[in-house]
């Protein structure tokens, strides 16, 4: 299994057979996409079942934006390989979709999830995204929990 989380510093322009392609253009798209479908098809080619992590919600709200063209670009290329994607922008918000330091659990209880930056996530936070990983392949290859043994 190979879990690819990567991006953050992919907000810049691409050089490709000499031409350089400013972030964003539909030709910078279309490069990163072809990048993204190598990778995997490397990944596959070596047996490894793949599955992309989304970019977490970042502070600032312009390299949020960047951050979210590039999710949109892997999660699109994700659906069309048929690659699972693990969107962690619901795990770094708040109720109202912006970026949270200390976004609440799923029982309310809210712990610092990112360092200072804003960008990379405190231990607590990658627990979080790792734990939203693992669910998804434990669900995947059918190993549901154990339910608790009953007393006779």
């Amino acid at each position: 299994v190979a879990v690819i989380l990567f991006g953050t510093n992919d907000a810049q322009a691409i050089e490709t057979g000499g031409r350089i392609l400013d972030f964003g253009s539909d030709a910078w798209k279309a490069a990163y996409a072809r990048r993204i479908d190598d990778l995997v098809g490397l990944l596959r080619g070596r047996g490894a079942v793949v599955y992309w992590v989304g970019l977490p919600r970042m502070k600032r709200e312009r390299f949020d934006a960047r951050m979210t063209l590039i999710n949109d670009v892997v999660s699109a290329r994700m659906a069309a390989l048929g690659v699972p994607y693990i969107d962690t922008t619901p795990l770094t918000s708040d109720a109202e979709g912006r970026y949270a330091a200390y976004p609440a659990d799923e029982a309310g209880r809210r712990r610092l999830m990112r360092a200072n930056d804003g960008i990379h996530m405190s231990t607590a936070g990658y627990m979080r995204l790792g734990e939203a990983v693992s669910q998804r392949l434990i669900r995947d290859i059918g190993l549901e929990p154990a339910a608790p043994a009953r007393a006779r």
